[in-house]
Protein backbone atom coordinates (compact mmCIF):
# COMPACT_ATOMS: atom_id res chain seq x y z
CA UNK A 1 0.00 0.00 0.00
CA UNK A 2 1.50 3.32 -0.68
CA UNK A 3 0.94 6.16 1.00
CA UNK A 4 1.98 9.78 0.50
CA UNK A 5 1.78 13.20 1.38
CA UNK A 6 0.00 15.76 -0.66
CA UNK A 7 0.61 19.95 -0.18
CA UNK A 8 3.30 21.27 1.84
CA UNK A 9 4.48 19.58 4.92
CA UNK A 10 5.51 22.32 7.95
CA UNK A 11 6.22 19.76 10.46
CA UNK A 12 6.59 15.80 10.88
CA UNK A 13 6.98 14.24 14.42
CA UNK A 14 7.27 10.24 14.77
CA UNK A 15 7.06 8.65 18.21
CA UNK A 16 6.88 5.01 17.21
CA UNK A 17 4.42 2.58 18.75
CA UNK A 18 2.47 5.56 20.75
CA UNK A 19 -1.36 7.45 19.58
CA UNK A 20 -0.92 11.33 21.64
CA UNK A 21 -3.72 12.94 23.08
CA UNK A 22 -5.77 15.36 21.21
CA UNK A 23 -4.27 18.70 23.52
CA UNK A 24 -1.54 17.05 22.62
CA UNK A 25 -2.24 16.94 18.26
CA UNK A 26 -3.74 20.23 18.60
CA UNK A 27 -0.65 22.30 20.08
CA UNK A 28 1.30 21.14 17.20
CA UNK A 29 -0.56 23.46 15.13
CA UNK A 30 -0.13 25.92 17.71
CA UNK A 31 2.10 26.26 20.27
CA UNK A 32 5.63 27.78 19.60
CA UNK A 33 6.55 28.00 23.28
CA UNK A 34 6.39 25.56 26.18
CA UNK A 35 7.73 22.11 27.89
CA UNK A 36 8.25 18.72 26.52
CA UNK A 37 9.32 15.57 27.97
CA UNK A 38 10.12 12.49 25.99
CA UNK A 39 9.83 9.41 28.54
CA UNK A 40 12.42 7.10 28.56
CA UNK A 41 11.02 3.52 27.65
CA UNK A 42 11.67 1.93 31.05
CA UNK A 43 9.60 4.65 32.78
CA UNK A 44 6.96 5.41 30.67
CA UNK A 45 4.19 2.70 32.43
CA UNK A 46 5.59 4.21 35.94
CA UNK A 47 4.39 7.32 35.60
CA UNK A 48 1.41 9.82 34.55
CA UNK A 49 2.11 13.17 32.52
CA UNK A 50 -0.31 15.94 31.74
CA UNK A 51 -0.02 19.16 30.38
CA UNK A 52 -2.34 21.70 30.00
CA UNK A 53 -3.38 22.91 26.33
CA UNK A 54 -0.43 25.38 25.31
CA UNK A 55 2.41 23.36 27.44
CA UNK A 56 3.30 26.09 29.94
CA UNK A 57 2.91 23.91 32.70
CA UNK A 58 3.05 19.57 32.92
CA UNK A 59 2.73 17.73 36.29
CA UNK A 60 4.01 14.04 36.57
CA UNK A 61 2.08 11.51 38.89
CA UNK A 62 3.38 8.70 40.19
CA UNK A 63 4.98 6.26 42.92
CA UNK A 64 8.61 5.42 41.92
CA UNK A 65 11.12 7.71 43.03
CA UNK A 66 13.60 6.59 40.46
CA UNK A 67 11.05 6.72 37.96
CA UNK A 68 10.65 10.59 38.84
CA UNK A 69 14.45 11.39 38.89
CA UNK A 70 14.51 9.93 35.14
CA UNK A 71 11.75 12.04 33.88
CA UNK A 72 12.46 15.19 35.19
CA UNK A 73 16.07 15.00 33.49
CA UNK A 74 14.00 14.78 30.59
CA UNK A 75 12.27 17.53 30.56
CA UNK A 76 12.84 20.38 28.09
CA UNK A 77 11.72 23.77 26.71
CA UNK A 78 11.40 24.38 23.79
CA UNK A 79 10.84 27.43 21.61
CA UNK A 80 10.32 26.93 17.95
CA UNK A 81 9.74 30.64 16.75
CA UNK A 82 11.45 31.93 14.49
CA UNK A 83 12.04 35.31 15.87
CA UNK A 84 11.65 34.41 19.90
CA UNK A 85 11.36 37.07 22.09
CA UNK A 86 14.01 37.40 24.28
CA UNK A 87 14.14 36.95 27.87
CA UNK A 88 14.40 35.17 31.05
CA UNK A 89 11.50 32.25 31.04
CA UNK A 90 10.87 31.52 35.21
CA UNK A 91 10.27 28.39 35.83
CA UNK A 92 8.63 26.58 39.38
CA UNK A 93 8.87 23.21 40.55
CA UNK A 94 5.98 22.67 43.21
CA UNK A 95 6.41 18.89 44.85
CA UNK A 96 3.09 17.37 46.82
CA UNK A 97 3.70 14.22 48.51
CA UNK A 98 0.90 12.18 49.20
CA UNK A 99 0.61 9.64 52.30
CA UNK A 100 -1.34 6.82 52.71
CA UNK A 101 -1.80 7.01 57.06
CA UNK A 102 -2.41 9.40 59.33
CA UNK A 103 1.46 10.35 59.77
CA UNK A 104 2.33 13.94 58.66
CA UNK A 105 3.49 14.12 55.12
CA UNK A 106 6.97 15.39 54.58
CA UNK A 107 6.85 19.25 53.03
CA UNK A 108 9.05 19.86 50.02
CA UNK A 109 9.65 23.27 49.33
CA UNK A 110 9.46 24.68 45.78
CA UNK A 111 12.50 24.79 43.59
CA UNK A 112 12.80 27.53 40.87
CA UNK A 113 14.87 28.54 37.99
CA UNK A 114 15.07 30.09 34.62
CA UNK A 115 15.73 29.70 31.22
CA UNK A 116 17.49 32.40 29.11
CA UNK A 117 16.61 33.30 25.45
CA UNK A 118 18.87 35.49 23.88
CA UNK A 119 18.59 37.46 21.49
CA UNK A 120 18.10 36.37 17.99
CA UNK A 121 19.54 37.57 15.13
CA UNK A 122 17.21 40.39 13.40
CA UNK A 123 16.05 40.27 9.96
CA UNK A 124 16.96 43.42 7.24
CA UNK A 125 13.86 43.74 5.72
CA UNK A 126 14.49 45.49 2.03
CA UNK A 127 12.01 46.43 -0.45
CA UNK A 128 13.57 47.41 -3.94
CA UNK A 129 12.44 47.91 -7.62
CA UNK A 130 11.57 50.58 -10.39
CA UNK A 131 11.66 53.34 -8.20
CA UNK A 132 10.55 56.53 -10.62
CA UNK A 133 8.92 56.09 -14.19
CA UNK A 134 6.75 57.72 -16.35
CA UNK A 135 3.42 57.03 -18.27
CA UNK A 136 1.44 58.80 -20.95
CA UNK A 137 -1.76 60.21 -19.78
CA UNK A 138 -4.06 57.43 -21.99
CA UNK A 139 -2.36 54.98 -19.82
CA UNK A 140 -3.39 57.01 -16.12
CA UNK A 141 -6.68 57.17 -17.26
CA UNK A 142 -7.27 53.81 -18.68
CA UNK A 143 -9.62 51.32 -16.38
CA UNK A 144 -6.55 49.29 -15.89
CA UNK A 145 -4.69 52.46 -14.57
CA UNK A 146 -0.96 52.28 -13.52
CA UNK A 147 0.71 49.05 -12.48
CA UNK A 148 3.05 51.10 -9.07
CA UNK A 149 5.25 48.27 -8.24
CA UNK A 150 6.18 46.33 -11.39
CA UNK A 151 8.93 45.09 -10.77
CA UNK A 152 9.18 45.12 -6.77
CA UNK A 153 11.04 42.72 -5.02
CA UNK A 154 11.10 41.82 -0.92
CA UNK A 155 14.13 40.50 0.08
CA UNK A 156 14.80 39.37 3.75
CA UNK A 157 18.75 39.11 5.14
CA UNK A 158 20.41 38.29 8.36
CA UNK A 159 23.58 39.26 9.32
CA UNK A 160 26.10 36.56 11.47
CA UNK A 161 29.82 36.43 12.74
CA UNK A 162 31.05 33.32 11.46
CA UNK A 163 34.23 31.98 13.20
CA UNK A 164 37.56 32.13 11.21
CA UNK A 165 38.99 28.84 9.96
CA UNK A 166 41.57 27.67 12.88
CA UNK A 167 43.81 27.11 10.02
CA UNK A 168 44.33 30.52 8.06
CA UNK A 169 43.12 31.92 11.46
CA UNK A 170 46.52 32.89 12.61
CA UNK A 171 49.14 34.10 10.17
CA UNK A 172 53.01 35.25 10.52
CA UNK A 173 52.49 38.31 11.87
CA UNK A 174 48.86 38.92 12.58
CA UNK A 175 48.95 37.33 15.76
CA UNK A 176 48.43 40.57 18.02
CA UNK A 177 46.86 42.68 15.03
CA UNK A 178 44.24 44.52 16.29
CA UNK A 179 42.59 44.77 13.07
CA UNK A 180 41.83 41.24 12.48
CA UNK A 181 38.23 40.58 12.43
CA UNK A 182 35.99 37.33 12.75
CA UNK A 183 34.70 36.68 9.20
CA UNK A 184 30.54 39.09 9.06
CA UNK A 185 28.32 37.19 6.34
CA UNK A 186 24.77 37.83 5.09
CA UNK A 187 22.61 35.28 4.21
CA UNK A 188 19.23 35.88 3.01
CA UNK A 189 16.09 33.94 4.86
CA UNK A 190 12.48 33.55 4.04
CA UNK A 191 9.59 34.07 6.77
CA UNK A 192 6.67 35.71 7.13
CA UNK A 193 5.25 39.64 6.74
CA UNK A 194 1.86 40.72 8.17
CA UNK A 195 1.82 43.68 7.02
CA UNK A 196 2.66 46.23 3.84
CA UNK A 197 1.31 49.61 4.20
CA UNK A 198 1.04 52.18 0.72
CA UNK A 199 0.69 55.94 1.76
CA UNK A 200 0.32 58.89 -0.79
CA UNK A 201 3.20 61.78 0.16
CA UNK A 202 2.19 64.99 0.31
CA UNK A 203 -1.27 65.50 -0.76
CA UNK A 204 -3.82 63.16 0.46
CA UNK A 205 -5.46 61.18 -2.71
CA UNK A 206 -8.59 62.97 -3.87
CA UNK A 207 -10.96 60.63 -4.97
CA UNK A 208 -12.85 62.96 -7.30
CA UNK A 209 -9.73 62.21 -9.61
CA UNK A 210 -7.48 59.35 -8.97
CA UNK A 211 -7.25 56.04 -6.76
CA UNK A 212 -5.18 53.32 -5.48
CA UNK A 213 -7.05 49.60 -7.06
CA UNK A 214 -6.20 45.91 -6.00
CA UNK A 215 -8.43 43.01 -6.98
CA UNK A 216 -9.78 41.78 -3.56
CA UNK A 217 -10.46 38.17 -4.97
CA UNK A 218 -6.81 38.46 -5.45
CA UNK A 219 -6.29 39.17 -1.41
CA UNK A 220 -9.56 36.79 -0.56
CA UNK A 221 -7.20 33.61 -2.60
CA UNK A 222 -3.91 34.25 -0.61
CA UNK A 223 -6.19 34.99 3.05
CA UNK A 224 -4.99 38.72 3.07
CA UNK A 225 -7.62 41.82 4.12
CA UNK A 226 -6.89 45.31 3.02
CA UNK A 227 -7.98 48.81 4.22
CA UNK A 228 -8.32 51.72 2.17
CA UNK A 229 -8.67 55.70 2.90
CA UNK A 230 -7.37 58.52 1.04
CA UNK A 231 -3.93 58.17 3.14
CA UNK A 232 -3.47 55.02 0.75
CA UNK A 233 -4.13 51.06 1.18
CA UNK A 234 -3.27 48.83 4.50
CA UNK A 235 -2.86 45.20 3.55
CA UNK A 236 -2.96 42.91 6.90
CA UNK A 237 -2.37 39.28 7.44
CA UNK A 238 0.22 36.86 8.18
CA UNK A 239 1.76 35.36 4.98
CA UNK A 240 5.08 35.00 3.29
CA UNK A 241 6.57 37.70 1.77
CA UNK A 242 6.73 35.82 -1.68
CA UNK A 243 2.40 36.21 -1.61
CA UNK A 244 2.69 39.83 -0.38
CA UNK A 245 5.05 40.52 -3.12
CA UNK A 246 2.76 39.10 -5.85
CA UNK A 247 0.16 41.43 -4.38
CA UNK A 248 1.66 44.35 -3.97
CA UNK A 249 2.53 44.07 -8.03
CA UNK A 250 -1.29 43.81 -8.81
CA UNK A 251 -1.61 47.53 -7.45
CA UNK A 252 -2.54 50.46 -9.45
CA UNK A 253 -3.16 54.00 -9.85
CA UNK A 254 -5.64 55.73 -11.91
CA UNK A 255 -5.53 59.50 -12.64
CA UNK A 256 -8.63 60.90 -14.89
CA UNK A 257 -7.55 64.30 -14.50
CA UNK A 258 -3.45 64.29 -15.51
CA UNK A 259 -3.70 67.54 -16.61
CA UNK A 260 -3.11 68.93 -13.01
CA UNK A 261 -0.31 65.57 -12.54
CA UNK A 262 3.12 66.48 -12.38
CA UNK A 263 4.46 64.05 -10.24
CA UNK A 264 2.65 61.85 -7.64
CA UNK A 265 4.71 59.65 -5.07
CA UNK A 266 4.05 56.88 -2.50
CA UNK A 267 5.76 55.30 -0.28
CA UNK A 268 5.17 51.60 0.72
CA UNK A 269 6.56 49.83 3.97
CA UNK A 270 5.91 45.95 5.56
CA UNK A 271 6.56 44.66 8.66
CA UNK A 272 6.72 41.71 10.73
CA UNK A 273 5.22 40.68 14.23
CA UNK A 274 3.46 43.86 14.51
CA UNK A 275 6.08 46.26 13.66
CA UNK A 276 8.86 44.74 15.72
CA UNK A 277 11.05 44.11 12.62
CA UNK A 278 10.30 47.03 9.66
CA UNK A 279 11.07 47.29 5.77
CA UNK A 280 13.11 50.42 4.74
CA UNK A 281 10.70 53.11 3.26
CA UNK A 282 10.72 52.44 -0.55
CA UNK A 283 9.46 55.48 -2.52
CA UNK A 284 7.94 55.67 -6.00
CA UNK A 285 7.55 58.54 -8.45
CA UNK A 286 5.24 58.34 -11.06
CA UNK A 287 4.66 61.40 -13.51
CA UNK A 288 3.27 61.95 -17.34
Amino acid sequence: MAQFFRGNLAGLMIRSGKLENKKVIDCLYTCKEGLDVQLPEEVASAVKVDFNPNQSSLSVEGDDIDAFDKVMQHISYLNSRQFPTPGIRHLRISTTVKCFNEETCVAVPDAEGYVMVLQPEEPKISLSGIDHFARSSAEFESPEGVTLFPELRIVSTITREVEADPETEVTEGNEDDPTVQETVVSEEIMHNLDTCEVTAIGDELDGEHESLELDVSQLQQRGLEMSASNLGLVITGVNTMSNYEQVLHLIRYKNWHTEALFDRKFKLVCSELNGRYISNDFKVEVSV
